[in-house]
C-alpha cells in the first residue's frame, strides 16, 4: 500500500509520497531544468485555444511567457493562481473561471487536468509498478472553504483518480495571511519604483520578471546578503534605468524601507486570527506551530514571536514548506492521528414536529397524504459551533417518516453560528445541502423508524441511514453543490 498527499496550492503545488511500512517520506524536486530547487512548483496550468492541456507549473509559466514575446499567448489559456476561485462562491458543477488573458473555461476542468496532471507526475515518480488504483489519495484542502468547495475538489479529483481511494484533508487557514499577498505588494512596489521602464521590462523579458518575483517569494531574503545587485542587472536590460538610477540615487535604501511594509496586510490577518483563537475559552492553546512557505520568512516568525511569544511556544518545522503535505500523508496512514476537532459552525437538518394549533399559530403547516399537519422549520442540532468532535464521533438521530410508502428521503443539511439554534429559518441560518437517501421498500405498510448516523468528526461528513424494522441499511448520496 502506498499513500500519496497532493497539495494544489493558492500559489505553489506538490506531493509527496510514503509507503506502508516505511518511515520515509519521499518528494520531488521541481524547476531544476530553470534554476530552481523546489519542493513544489507554480499552481499554473497552460491548455492550448482548443483546450488541451499542455503545461503545468514552471514549465506552463516559460511557456506562456515565451509565447507572450512572441504575441501568440492570445489563443492560448493560462491559470494561475485559480484555487481561491472556489472560495466565498456559490459553487455549481459547470462553474467558469477566467484565464490570465481574459478567457473562460470550466472550473472543473481547469482543477481535474491540474490534479491529473500531479498524479501521472507521482506515478511515474513511483515507478511503473503501481497505478492510481493501487494507492490511497489524500487531498489538502483549506478550513476555510465552503462544504460546497470542499465537494467540487472532490469531484476533481474522483475524475483524475478512478478506481484508488481518496481521502480529504483540511487544517490549513488562507486567504489574506500568506505569501501571495506580499508577492502582490512587491510587483506593485517594482511598478512604483522603475515606473517609467517596468511595462517595458515585463513586455521585453516576462521569464526575467517571473524569475525576479519567484526569487522574492514571500521571504525576501534576497533584498539583504548584497543580493541588490541581482534586480540592478536584471532591470540594466532595459536602456534608461541608468538614468533612472542617476535621478534616485537611494534607489537601495527605498527598497530596504519598503520591505517590512510588504508584509503588514499579512500579518494583521494573522494577527487578528491568532488572537481571535486564543480569546475561545474553549481552547487551550499553549504552542502555536507555522507551516507552508511563507513560515519560512524571518518577519513571520519574528513577528509571531513577539506578539505572542509570552503566551505560547511558538514553533516552526525546518522544512515548513512541506509540513502539511507530511501531515496529510500521515492523516491518510491514520486518521486518528488528529484526535480531535473544533467545530467551525453549528450544524444539524430539517425535521417536522406535529402541528399543534396553539403553539404553531399563524406559522406555515404542511400537510401529508394522510390529512396530518406538520410544522416543517424545526432544526435538529448534529454538532455544536466550538464543540470538540473526535475524529470518531458519530451523532445519532432516530425519526419516524411522516409519508409510509416513502422512498428516496431528502434530508436538508443547514449551518449556523447560532449555538443554539432551533428553526432553520432562523436570521443566519445557511441551507449547505442535502442528503438523498435510498430506502426500501415498506411492504408492511406500518410507520416507518428510522436512524440516522453522521460520522461528524472526519473531515468529511459521512452519514448511514438504517431502517429500524428491517434492519436494512439505506445508501447515502451528501450533495452541497447548487446543482
Amino acid at each position: 500500500m502506498i499513500f500519496i498527499a497532493v497539495d494544489l496550492g493558492m500559489e505553489f503545488s506538490g506531493y509527496c509520497f510514503k509507503f506502508a511500512g516505511s518511515e520515509q517520506i519521499c518528494e520531488p524536486k521541481w524547476g531544476e531544468k530553470f534554476g530552481f530547487n523546489s519542493p513544489k512548483t507554480p499552481t499554473c496550468i497552460l491548455f492550448d485555444e482548443n483546450e488541451k492541456f499542455l503545461k503545468f507549473g514552471y514549465d506552463a509559466v516559460k511557456t506562456y511567457t515565451r509565447k507572450t514575446q512572441k504575441d501568440e499567448a492570445k489563443k492560448l489559456y493560462f491559470f494561475d493562481n485559480f484555487k481561491m476561485e472556489l472560495y466565498g462562491k456559490e459553487l455549481h458543477r459547470d462553474i467558469m473561471i477566467t484565464s490570465k488573458n481574459g478567457k473562460q473555461m470550466s472550473a472543473m476542468k481547469v482543477f481535474s487536468e491540474s490534479l491529473r496532471f500531479m498524479k501521472d507526475h507521482a506515478l511515474e515518480m513511483i515507478g511503473v509498478k503501481y497505478s492510481a488504483s493501487d494507492a490511497t489519495w489524500i487531498l489538502t484542502v483549506p478550513a476555510i472553504w465552503s462544504a460546497a468547495a470542499k465537494q467540487f475538489m472532490r469531484e476533481a479529483a474522483t475524475e483524475t483518480v478512478k478506481g484508488g481511494g481518496l481521502k480529504e484533508l483540511f487544517w490549513i487557514h488562507e486567504n489574506n495571511m500568506n505569501g501571495q499577498t506580499v508577492n502582490k505588494n512587491i510587483e506593485a512596489f517594482f511598478r512604483e519604483l522603475i515606473m517609467e521602464v517596468f511595462n517595458e521590462f515585463n513586455k521585453e523579458h516576462p521569464s526575467n520578471l517571473q524569475r525576479l518575483l519567484y526569487a522574492c517569494n514571500g521571504d525576501l531574503e534576497c533584498f539583504y546578503n548584497n543580493r541588490l545587485g541581482y534586480f540592478q542587472e536584471l532591470f540594466g536590460k532595459v536602456n534608461d534605468t541608468g538614468a533612472y538610477s542617476k535621478r534616485n540615487p537611494d534607489w537601495e535604501q527605498k527598497v530596504e524601507a519598503k520591505v517590512a511594509s510588504f508584509y503588514d496586510d499579512s500579518l494583521r490577518s494573522i494577527e487578528s486570527l491568532i488572537k481571535e483563537a486564543l480569546k475561545n475559552p474553549n481552547l487551550s492553546i499553549s504552542y502555536i506551530f507555522l507551516v507552508g512557505g511563507f513560515a519560512l520568512s524571518p518577519y513571520v516568525y519574528s513577528f509571531v514571536k513577539e506578539r505572542f511569544g509570552g503566551q505560547c511556544k511558538v514553533l516552526c518545522p525546518a522544512d515548513a514548506q512541506m509540513a502539511v503535505l507530511r501531515g496529510a500523508v500521515t492523516f491518510g496512514m491514520r486518521q486518528n492521528v488528529v484526535e480531535s476537532r473544533i467545530s467551525r459552525y453549528t450544524y444539524g437538518i430539517k425535521i417536522v414536529e406535529e402541528f399543534d394549533q396553539t403553539r404553531h399559530r399563524d406559522k406555515r403547516k404542511y400537510v401529508t397524504k394522510e390529512v396530518k399537519g406538520y410544522w416543517d422549520v424545526c432544526f435538529h442540532c448534529l454538532v455544536q459551533k466550538d464543540e470538540s468532535v473526535s475524529f470518531d464521533k458519530v451523532s445519532e438521530f432516530n425519526f419516524t417518516l411522516i409519508e409510509r410508502d416513502q422512498k428516496p428521503v431528502q434530508l436538508i443539511l443547514y449551518c449556523t453560528e447560532n449555538k443554539s439554534a432551533r428553526l432553520v429559518d432562523e436570521r443566519g441560518m445557511v441551507k449547505i445541502g442535502s442528503l438523498t437517501v435510498s430506502m426500501p421498500e415498506n411492504k408492511a405498510g406500518r410507520p416507518r423508524l428510522v436512524k440516522l448516523q453522521v460520522k461528524v468528526g472526519c473531515p468529511e461528513m459521512q452519514a448511514t441511514v438504517i431502517d429500524v424494522n428491517t434492519g436494512e441499511i439505506g445508501s447515502v448520496k451528501l450533495d452541497i453543490m447548487s446543482k
